[in-house]
């Protein structure tokens, strides 16, 4: 496989982490870019990375071929573009942008340019994702007629910061909730709801969803249960429900290694096996931020593996499909009232008018 030289747009949490993981595997991480050149050089020497300076000396660098982006939800579509109009290949962190309309853009920026995207949804390079994906697609549990996912944990709703601020893309749609929407599309395909339910509430006055719970019907006999929450932690577990058993991905599922199938011989009768695939060591030197982040090292493989075979786009979490979760958040988004700025038009549609109820 040719050898990849990484770039680094961000200097935040998961930057860090997906650096780590780039280390792990001994990648080349040949630049880093950041919001000032000061930062960049703090980020490049806590990772041993010689090359660093702002963004624009990233997109302009010529020892770089890929470029993970991890800067706020807001910056995406702009670094994204940024990037790929540089001709360099991007692994965006999810999500790819505020809207789908702009996920679209850098997609056809991408396509236009020749090179690879893919918007970071790491769940899906998983091995335990991986294998449940593939006893969904051969039937090993019938025809999957429902999906249940869930993700919630409690955060610091007192001090602002990115999560609560809506001119960053704040909320806890765009930071959690894609997790069970993209679970409940693994199982359906890449394609929107037909008809999509939303209810929540927002925090405050700061115009951003803290929870709800999303009903998703995609017709002949497909549904999805959504919930996620920013006030309580959930077990957050994914479950795949089918005509002949069931598929369940265990807490944490946006990063799991464990899952059990359960298959029913008759409704009170019941064959359970359970499989276990555990995550590669970290073996960067440094601490992570967030539970699971070794599976990083899973999504930064694959993505240098497509690069590699000439591909643009990934086996794994396609294109198509983020524009069809994008589409969905939308959708999402209208009825719980959440309005981001660069948002053509996203007015409430709730059956009174009104937008969600603050908390």
């Amino acid at each position: 496989m040719m050898s990849l030289r990484w770039g680094i747009c961000g200097t935040g949490k998961i930057a860090h982490d997906f650096t780590a993981a780039l280390n792990s595997l001994q990648f080349d991480v040949a630049f880093v870019g950041a919001s000032s050149k000061e930062k960049a050089a703090e980020f490049a020497k806590l990772h041993n990375v010689l090359a660093h300076g702002t963004y624009v000396d990233l997109a302009e660098s010529d020892s770089v071929d890929v470029v993970y982006i991890g800067t706020v939800h807001s910056a995406h579509k702009k670094h994204c573009l940024m990037m790929l109009n540089k001709n360099k290949a991007v692994l965006c962190e999810k999500p790819c942008t505020l809207n789908a309309n702009d996920t679209k853009e850098v997609i056809a920026a991408a396509r236009s340019n020749g090179v690879f995207f893919a918007e970071a949804m790491w769940t899906r390079y998983t091995p335990i994702v991986i294998e449940a994906r593939k006893r969904l697609q051969r039937g090993d549990i019938g025809k999957i007629v429902m999906v249940q996912s869930d993700f919630g944990f409690r955060a610091d709703t007192s001090n602002g910061g990115r999560l609560f601020d809506r001119a960053l893309g704040g909320g806890g749609l765009l930071d959690i909730g894609i997790y069970p929407l993209a679970a409940a599309s693994m199982a359906f395909g890449c394609t929107t709801p037909v008809a999509t339910q939303a209810v929540g509430s927002l925090l405050g006055d700061t115009g951003c969803d803290v929870q709800a719970s999303v009903a998703l019907d995609y017709g002949a006999n497909r549904c999805a249960a959504v919930t996620y929450t920013l006030l309580g932690q959930t077990r957050e577990e994914t479950t795949y429900v089918g005509t002949t058993g069931t598929i369940t991905l265990h807490s944490p599922a946006h990063c799991p290694n464990t899952m059990t199938i359960t298959r029913y011989a008759t409704r009170n009768e019941a064959e359970k096996e359970s499989i276990t695939i555990d995550f590669p060591k970290n073996e960067s030197g440094l601490p992570l931020n967030f539970p699971g982040s070794e599976g990083l090292q899973y999504q930064a493989q694959a993505v240098a593996e497509a690069i590699a075979a000439g591909n643009t786009d990934s086996a794994f979490f396609s294109n198509d499909e983020s524009i069809a979760i994008a589409s969905t958040m939308d959708a999402i988004r209208r009825q719980l009232g959440v309005v981001y700025p660069g948002d053509i038009e996203m007015p409430p549609i709730r059956g009174d008018g009104s937008s969600a109820l603050p908390v």
